[in-house]
């Protein structure tokens, strides 16, 4: 369940600004933050779904092949780019 460093549909970066150093540890270590976009759908799951690029709205799924929670999502991950 993590993000890319890139975005799979356009490729642009999704690495956002550098994380402090003394701020890492925070941040499970990362040294950028990531520019990715969570989406969470209420009453679908109560969190990050599933993810979108913020450069060309390109979708991506969070959750592992089998896993249930991708089965969830997939109606609006594959739902066109944007």
């Amino acid at each position: 369940m993590t993000t890319l460093d890139t975005c799979p549909h356009c490729g642009t970066s999704q690495l956002g600004s550098r994380i402090p150093t003394e701020q890492r540890l925070a941040y499970g270590g990362a040294s950028h933050y990531s520019r990715t976009l969570g989406v969470e759908i209420p009453g679908v799951y109560d969190g990050v779904l599933y993810w979108r690029c913020p450069d060309c709205g390109g979708r991506w799924h969070r959750f592992p092949p089998g896993h249930h929670l991708r089965q969830r999502a997939e109606p609006y991950v594959g739902v066109g780019i944007r």
